[in-house]
């Protein structure tokens, strides 16, 4: 095997190894602020759901742990829960735990999220 194999090897095999931590939920981490209460302008992350129902977007999760994606998959189809795009503007209003509510800024309804979901600018 050539040095230039090898290494390629070896980033292959970290990536599939720790990499995958960060596809988690179909998101991809990004170097963003986490938003705070406190911050007047904050952002959705692509790729991470959100639900109306607090509990709907923890089952979410326990479900995507669990190892139970088509379950998961089936809960976002439901009514109230939705895919964020990114870089839409939202205020946060509460926080609890790894969970967040935010509202998105001129538009009706409230919605829970992974903490990381929501950033400031």
């Amino acid at each position: 095997m050539t040095d230039s194999s090898s290494g390629a090897l070896r980033v292959s095999a970290f990536l599939l190894l720790f990499g995958l931590d960060y596809l988690y939920a179909g998101a991809a981490l990004s170097d963003n602020t986490p938003c705070k209460l406190m911050d007047k302008e904050c952002f959705t992350e692509s790729g991470y759901p959100a639900c109306t129902d607090k509990r709907a977007i923890q089952k979410y999760y326990e479900f995507v742990e669990g190892g139970s994606d088509a379950l998961a998959q089936s809960l976002l189809q439901g009514e109230g829960c939705i895919q964020l795009t990114g870089n839409e503007k939202v205020y946060m209003m509460d926080k609890s735990g790894d969970y967040v509510k935010f509202a998105f800024r001129g538009k009706e309804g409230q919605y829970w999220a992974k903490g990381e979901a929501i950033y400031a600018k």
